[in-house]
């Protein structure tokens, strides 16, 4: 699910969600996207929503006091919609809209409110679909640290790479700095603009730390859960903003 500079979100029709640009494994239908926000409306920031309606449910986990979670509506890399502000060792609910697309990743608002595009890093993405929550980890766009993601509807089901040495054991020729100036791993696909080569050490390390039929590294494997009740629960470990 890229978005923005890389490509649109859409609907297999089979119900799970992949990417134009990176998987054609299954049927696709497009589906144009009803925002939860305006892009010309100020990003939200809160410190937990009331836990009604479909959404997120996000544990901070993470290494960097500094740390916030955002969420990114698809095609719109330049604009978080919301943003959440919670200390280590809590959990709090990010409530969404019904047609939401998009993915819910670190930052400060510092780094991120200043209207640039911003992509590098850990991406939890999620869709949802008459009621469903469909969703996967992905470090095809870099990685700043470990997440798990679970369903809360009672399957069980789950996904995730949290291995602590992820970014701390990492080679230096696997790292670059994000807009925070934290060192994080690399992007592991060529940007379409043909810009930016994917980085081979960074997908030689995630290949060698983390399940691939657990988080998308590469393209072709389907890593994507479903959440009948349209929530997920996201915990992220051991990483920076």
């Amino acid at each position: 699910m890229r978005t923005s500079t890389f490509s649109s979100l859409i609907l297999v029709a089979v119900g799970a969600l992949t990417n134009l640009s990176h998987s054609s494994a299954v049927p696709i239908q497009r589906r144009q996207i009803k925002y939860c926000g305006g892009a010309n409306e100020s990003t939200i920031a809160t410190k937990g929503d009331p836990e009604e309606g479909p959404g997120i449910w996000v544990t901070n986990e993470d290494n960097d006091p500094n740390v916030q979670y955002f969420l990114y509506e698809n095609s719109r890399d330049w604009h978080p919609w919301k943003y959440l502000t919670i200390s280590r060792g809590t959990r709090a609910f990010m409530q969404v809209c019904p047609t939401f697309q998009g993915r819910v990743v670190r930052g400060t608002s510092r780094a991120l409110l200043d209207g640039a595009a911003h992509t590098l890093g850990t991406w939890v993405e999620f869709s949802l679909s008459g009621g469903t929550a469909w969703g996967d980890i992905s470090f095809l766009e870099g990685c700043d640290g470990g997440v798990r993601l679970a369903t809360t509807d009672g399957s069980g089901l789950a996904r995730g790479c949290s291995a602590p040495e992820l970014l701390s054991g990492a080679p230096a020729d696997a790292l670059v700095r994000n807009a925070a100036g934290n060192l994080v791993l690399a992007a592991v696909v060529d940007a379409p603009a043909g810009d930016r080569p994917a980085n081979r050490a960074a997908h030689a390390w995630l290949n060698e730390r983390c399940d691939t039929d657990q988080v998308y590294v590469q393209d072709g494997n389907q890593a994507i859960i479903s959440s009948a009740n349209g929530r997920f629960d996201v915990v992220f470990t051991c990483g920076v903003a």
